[in-house]
């Protein structure tokens, strides 16, 4: 049984996902299993990846198109390791990215491991833009959080966790699976407060994943009367999240960090 699953959802990338493959067969830690869901592609996705001929990658193909959240699903269902790790299709490991995953994951009790990223282009080269250097900052700012710092802001103010490269131990996501379907503005700030109110996270400093903005407008999150739309028949769904936590001190201590400041 491999250490790590690598799950990755995918969608219409054939533009990118060789170089994603490439990404992940050339890692230091060698010990993982790499499981693709093609959600029903329309472009050459498939072909690209059947291009590759190693038996850790696990190609599974959506018979319709599902969405983000089923997707992951399908993927964890055929996965089997401890640790699970997210990737876009569309996005690019580090070469040592599984090797810090599984050393910090292996060596403490935490739910889950963000990190923090590179922000690439459509033709792979870094953007040294505002962006950038505003998440060097909030992970500097944020590096002495604990859990219910995470908690209060994630309730009172916004997101603020990124998913790409994030992974959790395979006990912990059993907990707040199967992710609903119908979830996709929120996606994985629904999960991030899942996950916090399991127990304590872990951010790291480390660029380990380099992660696609093309500013085409054509992704989920690009601003549009659908999304919008999107935005308030899913927020109700994420405050749902909040209103799960049984734990009434773990309640207090993040719900009171305003009026004490």
């Amino acid at each position: 049984m491999p250490k790590i699953s690598v799950l990755c959802p995918s969608f219409n990338h054939e533009k990118y996902v060789s170089y994603f493959i490439k990404s992940v067969l050339k890692q230091t830690f060698q010990d993982f299993e790499l499981i693709i869901v093609d959600d029903c592609s329309t472009d050459n996705n498939v072909n690209e990846i059947l291009k590759f001929k190693d038996n850790r990658i696990k190609l599974v193909k959506n018979e319709f198109n599902k969405g983000i959240n089923e997707t992951i699903n399908v993927a964890f269902r055929n996965s089997s390791a401890s640790i699970i790790v997210f990737c876009a299709s569309d996005d690019m490991m580090e070469d040592n990215a599984l090797e810090t995953i599984y050393q910090i994951h292996s060596s403490s009790d935490i739910v889950a491991l963000y990190c923090n990223l590179i922000t690439i282009d459509e033709n792979n080269e870094a953007r040294q833009d505002e962006e950038t250097m505003w998440v060097d900052s909030y992970y500097e700012n944020m590096k002495n959080f604990s859990r219910y710092d995470f908690l209060h802001k994630a309730f009172f103010d916004e997101n603020i966790l990124s998913s790409p490269l994030m992974s959790i131990k395979r006990n912990y996501f059993k907990k707040i699976y199967p992710l609903p379907p119908s979830s996709c503005i929120y996606q994985d700030y629904k999960m991030h407060v899942e996950l916090l109110a399991l127990g304590d996270i872990k951010l790291i400093k480390d660029r380990l994943v380099k992660y696609r903005r093309t500013y085409d407008k054509k992704s989920i999150s690009a601003e549009s009367e659908i999304t919008n739309s999107r935005h308030k028949a899913e927020i109700f769904n994420l405050l749902d999240s909040f209103l799960k936590i049984n734990d009434v001190e773990l309640l207090k201590k993040y719900l009171k960090r305003r009026y004490n400041k």
